[in-house]
């Protein structure tokens, strides 16, 4: 049987800075855990989501 997936679901706007360092401790912190997913859900932010999630 398959190990639960983990869903990490954020929603923001105009927060890259603070996303960033999101996404970066969440992967840090769940480092021995495999079927891990991250939700981003971009509320029309103008400060370089898009981008950094297309990275």
């Amino acid at each position: 049987m398959e190990p639960l997936k983990i869903s990490f679901c954020t929603v923001c706007m105009g927060r890259l800075h603070h996303l960033r360092q999101t996404l970066l401790q969440n992967i840090a912190d769940n480092t021995t855990y495999d079927n891990l997913e991250f939700v981003i859900l971009d509320c029309n932010s103008e400060d370089g989501i898009v981008r950094m999630n297309e990275k």
